[in-house]
C-alpha cells in the first residue's frame, strides 16, 4: 500500500483516516455504526478542505465508503475498494 501511496502523492492530494478506536484516536469507543463512521470521514474531508473526493475503501472501510458514496454523491468522485465485502466475512455486519 505504501507503493500506492507514493505514486499517488505526486499526482493528488491525499488524506487518511482510521475508524474510531484506531491509530491514534481513544480507545475502548466500541463499534461505531457505519453512518458515524461516515460522518467522520465527511468532518475529515471538512478539516482538509475537501469539497469531493475519490474514495478508496479498504479492508472494512468498504462498507462505509459505499455508503457515503450512495449518501452524498456530490461529495464523492469515483470509489474503489479494495479487499472488502458486503456481507459476510468478519467484518460485513459492523
Amino acid at each position: 500500500m505504501a507503493e500506492l501511496f507514493e505514486r499517488l502523492a505526486p499526482v493528488a492530494r491525499l488524506a487518511f483516516f482510521d475508524k474510531r478506536g484506531t491509530g491514534l484516536s481513544d480507545r475502548n469507543v466500541g463499534i461505531a455504526p457505519l453512518e458515524v463512521r461516515m460522518d467522520d470521514a465527511i468532518v475529515v474531508m471538512d478539516a482538509c478542505e475537501m469539497e469531493s473526493a475519490s474514495i478508496l475503501g479498504i479492508s472494512e472501510g468498504g462498507p462505509m465508503s459505499l455508503l457515503m458514496a450512495a449518501t452524498y454523491r456530490e461529495g464523492v468522485e469515483s470509489l474503489v475498494l479494495y479487499g472488502s465485502a458486503l456481507r459476510g466475512g468478519h467484518f460485513g455486519s459492523h
